[in-house]
């Protein structure tokens, strides 16, 4: 570690080609990485995603590596479950709402007609929500086929 003010000793110095080919051969990654936590990561939505190697349906994180992907957890578990990969438009949904909670008696295989119809179920509708929804649907008005604001 430098401390502030002081030069680090390397700074100017230019790697050879031969000095840079040997430290990218040198370099860990996956679970060979100093940094891998075991494959299993908290995405900002609220789901928890595996590192499946070779998995057709999972995101790509790394664009270098193809067979390197992270499929999320509760489609995993499925997927084990019924013994076959689930198609994309199946959709897993969480029983008790926790997205973390991924025990296959929290899980329910819908597709995405039923899990919508799942969700907006739950929903209240108050007199001053359908009321404002039809004021709005009244100022606007349709101009070749679609709708635009009147305002």
């Amino acid at each position: 570690m430098v401390k502030k003010g002081n030069i680090p000793w390397n700074k100017g110095i230019k790697l050879t080609e031969e000095k840079k080919k040997k430290l990218r051969e040198n370099r860990k990654s996956g679970n060979k990485s100093w940094m891998w936590k075991g494959g299993r990561n908290k995405c900002s939505n609220g789901y928890i995603e595996v590192y499946c190697k070779g998995h057709p349906y999972g995101t790509k994180h790394n664009k270098n590596n193809k067979d390197a992907v992270y499929v999320l957890e509760h489609r995993l578990v499925m997927e084990r479950y019924l013994g076959r990969y689930l198609k994309p438009n199946e959709i897993v949904h969480h029983i008790n709402g926790n997205r973390t909670d991924n025990r296959i008696e929290n899980l329910q295989l819908t597709t995405s007609n039923e899990h919508c119809a799942e969700h907006n179920s739950k929903r209240v509708h108050t007199k001053e929500c359908k009321e404002k929804h039809k004021t709005n649907a009244s100022k606007r008005k349709r101009v070749k086929g679609r709708f635009t604001n009147a305002l």
